[in-house]
């Protein structure tokens, strides 16, 4: 079993980013005679906008970072996420709502 560090969401990037939000979502069972493999290593920008519709999140260009994101009910303003991209934003916001402000990851993703 792999050594887990809990890493701060906001802080979340690439292959621990993507392993979080592969950890809420699940991957989708391969159609036959495919390869499973166990997180796709890149951010697809129409499965962020699935995502984005899923969990109603709210998104705009900031000031301070590129990008904020929240996916709370309640939509508190100190609650949102940053992000360099739209799409790391969006997962970030995710996470925090479904995981929490601080996730425990595979050390080898770090």
């Amino acid at each position: 079993m792999a050594k887990m560090i809990k890493v701060n969401t906001e802080e979340l990037a690439g292959a621990a980013l993507l392993w979080a939000i592969d950890s809420i979502e699940g991957t989708p069972p391969p159609l036959p005679g495919q390869m499973q493999l166990p997180f796709a290593c890149q951010i697809d920008p129409a499965a962020v906008d699935r995502l984005i519709a899923k969990y109603d999140v709210w998104i705009e260009p900031g000031w301070s970072y590129k990008w904020l994101a929240n996916a709370r009910v309640d939509r508190d303003p100190c609650e949102r996420m940053p992000g360099e991209t739209r799409e790391a934003a969006v997962l970030r916001a995710i996470i925090a709502v479904q995981l929490g402000n601080v996730v425990s990851v595979p050390a080898d993703l770090i």
